[in-house]
Protein backbone atom coordinates (compact mmCIF):
# COMPACT_ATOMS: atom_id res chain seq x y z
CA UNK A 1 0.00 0.00 0.00
CA UNK A 2 1.15 3.52 -0.79
CA UNK A 3 0.06 6.71 0.89
CA UNK A 4 0.79 10.20 -0.37
CA UNK A 5 -0.18 13.65 0.84
CA UNK A 6 -1.59 15.38 -2.23
CA UNK A 7 0.11 18.65 -1.29
CA UNK A 8 3.47 16.90 -1.73
CA UNK A 9 2.84 16.91 -5.50
CA UNK A 10 3.06 20.72 -5.50
CA UNK A 11 6.33 22.57 -5.95
CA UNK A 12 8.26 23.07 -2.71
CA UNK A 13 8.01 26.86 -3.25
CA UNK A 14 4.19 26.80 -3.28
CA UNK A 15 2.59 29.52 -1.16
CA UNK A 16 0.32 27.56 1.19
CA UNK A 17 -1.11 30.82 2.54
CA UNK A 18 -2.88 31.37 -0.81
CA UNK A 19 -6.62 31.64 -0.17
CA UNK A 20 -7.59 28.93 -2.66
CA UNK A 21 -4.73 26.45 -2.13
CA UNK A 22 -7.02 23.88 -0.49
CA UNK A 23 -9.29 23.95 -3.56
CA UNK A 24 -6.24 23.45 -5.77
CA UNK A 25 -5.07 20.51 -3.65
CA UNK A 26 -8.54 18.93 -3.81
CA UNK A 27 -8.72 19.42 -7.60
CA UNK A 28 -5.30 17.80 -8.04
CA UNK A 29 -6.33 14.88 -5.81
CA UNK A 30 -9.46 14.24 -7.87
CA UNK A 31 -7.46 14.52 -11.10
CA UNK A 32 -4.81 12.08 -9.86
CA UNK A 33 -7.50 9.62 -8.81
CA UNK A 34 -9.16 9.75 -12.23
CA UNK A 35 -5.95 9.41 -14.23
CA UNK A 36 -4.51 6.69 -11.99
CA UNK A 37 -7.80 4.75 -12.22
CA UNK A 38 -7.73 4.87 -16.01
CA UNK A 39 -4.03 3.97 -16.12
CA UNK A 40 -4.32 0.96 -13.81
CA UNK A 41 -7.46 -0.25 -15.59
CA UNK A 42 -5.61 -0.18 -18.91
CA UNK A 43 -2.35 -1.69 -17.60
CA UNK A 44 -3.87 -4.30 -15.28
CA UNK A 45 -7.38 -5.07 -16.57
CA UNK A 46 -7.63 -8.35 -14.63
CA UNK A 47 -6.78 -6.75 -11.26
CA UNK A 48 -9.03 -4.76 -8.95
CA UNK A 49 -6.93 -1.71 -8.14
CA UNK A 50 -8.47 0.75 -5.70
CA UNK A 51 -7.53 4.41 -5.52
CA UNK A 52 -8.86 6.19 -2.46
CA UNK A 53 -8.82 9.92 -1.79
CA UNK A 54 -9.41 10.76 1.86
CA UNK A 55 -8.70 13.34 4.52
CA UNK A 56 -6.77 12.56 7.67
CA UNK A 57 -6.03 15.23 10.27
CA UNK A 58 -7.17 17.88 7.73
CA UNK A 59 -4.60 16.62 5.17
CA UNK A 60 -5.84 15.26 1.85
CA UNK A 61 -4.24 11.89 1.07
CA UNK A 62 -4.36 9.45 -1.81
CA UNK A 63 -3.63 5.75 -1.66
CA UNK A 64 -3.47 2.91 -4.16
CA UNK A 65 -3.91 -0.78 -3.34
CA UNK A 66 -5.18 -3.99 -4.80
CA UNK A 67 -8.79 -4.51 -3.79
CA UNK A 68 -10.37 -7.80 -2.87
Amino acid sequence: MNLYEVRDFFNMNTNYDDENIEEQIEALGKTLKNFWSMSFEKQLPDKKIAIKLFEEDKILCITVFEGV
